[in-house]
């Protein structure tokens, strides 16, 4: 098997891996491996091989709830008689679930992430003032009614809770 290459890639819905081949001979499958370490892997998925191919082949796998924190992934390949190899090691920095903005805001506050995260608007007093969940892709909070001042998004989905404020003008 000749690998192109492999690549890990943070995106609001978890961890995109993608990785090609050029070619593939006698590839039974692959075990996609994460670590918190870099050096304890553990298999989280496997994907089979083409067997033998003398094109090009892509694939991909999402990791949907990655841990928190820095994560290392890497691919053993498995041939039908059992040799083995591994890929080199893609590290995922810890990342954000979500992006929002503007940041102050007047009218409506835009949240990027997965869709069906809670999110919770907290007042300064520590009291919901919105709250709902999240759509494909785009969220748009309209937060006119809200009083200047600093107020604290919270959003949970997936084992991750984050927090951040924003001021409303």
């Amino acid at each position: 098997m000749t690998l192109l290459h492999f690549r890990a890639e943070g995106k609001p819905e978890g961890v995109r891996l993608s990785w090609a081949t050029a070619t593939e001979l006698n590839n039974a499958r692959f075990e996609i491996q994460r670590s918190l370490d870099g050096r304890e892997f553990a298999t989280v998925a496997t994907q089979l091989g083409q067997g033998t191919s003398t094109t090009s082949r892509a694939y991909t796998w999402l990791d949907a709830a990655p841990p928190k924190g820095t994560v290392y992934y890497r691919l053993r390949q498995i041939d039908t008689n059992g040799s083995s190899q591994w890929s080199g090691v893609a590290v995922i920095q810890e990342r954000a679930i979500a992006t929002f903005y503007p940041n102050p805001v007047q009218e409506e506050l835009t949240i990027q992430a997965a869709a069906g995260l809670q999110y919770r608007v907290l007042s300064p007093l520590g009291q919901v003032v919105l709250r709902g969940q999240t759509a494909p892709s785009t969220t748009r909070l309209d937060v006119r009614q809200l009083k200047p001042g600093v107020y604290y998004l919270q959003l949970e989905g997936a084992g991750n809770v984050e927090g951040v404020t924003f001021y409303k003008q």
